[in-house]
């Protein structure tokens, strides 16, 4: 299959356009969470079925949602109730132009806070990982 060339002049919109499709994958990733502990294994296969693919893979935003690593998403900015208020209701477009977060009603009260303690646990590790390169995490 052949494509068309873009003409020089359109190659910086398609560089804009192509990031702004894309996830946030800079900052983040060359981040490697350590093996998950047993007590949020659980937590984790649910977040790689729900939420993998617009949070990407341990929350590192190159999915096509925002990455929950970013301290925006930690506590206290985000408090553990709001995740079952977000699952349940959906989120409104906020920090990152990826559009609002539909709700997801399959996902039981119990998986919420399965999940929300994965992702506090990765978040933790992601917070560390960034102290070690230098500067605290953003």
């Amino acid at each position: 299959m052949r494509f068309p060339l873009v003409p020089a002049r359109g190659v910086p919109a398609l560089v804009l356009l192509l990031l702004a499709c894309g996830g946030d994958t800079g900052r983040w990733a060359a981040f490697v969470p350590p093996p998950t502990p047993a007590e949020h294994q659980r937590g984790e296969r649910l977040f790689n079925t729900y939420c993998l693919s617009c949070h990407g893979r341990a929350g590192k935003g190159d999915g096509l949602g925002p990455p929950m690593l970013d301290t925006l998403f930690h506590a206290p900015t985000v408090p553990d109730s709001m995740f079952l208020v977000a699952v349940r209701n959906g989120a409104k477009q906020k920090y990152y132009n990826f559009g609002a977060m539909p709700p997801l009603n399959r996902v039981s009260d119990v998986e919420v806070e399965a999940i929300r303690g994965y992702v506090r646990w990765v978040q933790g590790e992601g917070e560390a990982w960034a102290r070690t390169r230098g500067g605290a995490p953003q």
